[in-house]
């Protein structure tokens, strides 16, 4: 398994850190379906990244779907 941190993920979906913290923690981005963080220290939090590409494969699938 492995675990990204923030910027990683954030590099990975194309869009920022913060947006990133959004998606996985604000109840307004609670359809998207973005993987909660895990904690991995008192001060750090990670994701997992199979669960990140799996969301990014439900994203496109979604796409590919309306059209």
């Amino acid at each position: 398994m492995k675990i990204l941190r923030p910027k990683a993920t954030a590099t990975k979906c194309g869009v920022t850190p913060i947006t990133i913290r959004r998606w996985a923690t604000e109840e307004k981005y609670r359809h998207m379906n973005f993987p909660k963080p895990i904690a991995l220290g008192e001060n750090s939090v990670g994701y997992i990244e199979q669960e990140v590409d799996n969301f990014l494969e439900a994203r496109a699938a979604l796409r590919d779907s309306a059209a």
